[in-house]
């Protein structure tokens, strides 16, 4: 994927931090501009799967940590999660 058809939060990292982020971070980037695999593969593992970038519903300071390369099947599983983990957390902040 070109850096210009990534979302621009991810544009922005990159941007931002080209000349200072780690190499860990560099190739983290890197890994999700270029993979095209579903990184999930606990729930296939026989297989490769198409994947595709998508934001993840967290809200992690490490703007990298909030993106995956995922297929649908997976996505929807990943948002199932972090539902639950949203509303474990509000709960316990009184929010609901």
């Amino acid at each position: 994927m070109k850096l210009e058809d990534m979302p621009k939060e991810l544009q922005r990292w990159y941007s931002n931090n080209k000349d200072t982020a780690s190499a860990d971070d560099l190739a983290r980037f890197e890994l999700l501009r270029t993979t095209s695999s579903c990184t999930a593969t606990h729930f296939h593992p026989d297989e490769e799967v198409a994947g595709k970038l998508r934001g993840q519903n967290t809200a992690y300071v490490d703007i990298l940590c909030n993106w995956s390369v995922l297929c649908e099947d997976c996505q929807r599983e990943e948002d199932a999660y972090w539902e639950e983990r949203w509303q474990e957390y509000n709960t316990g902040l009184g929010l609901f």
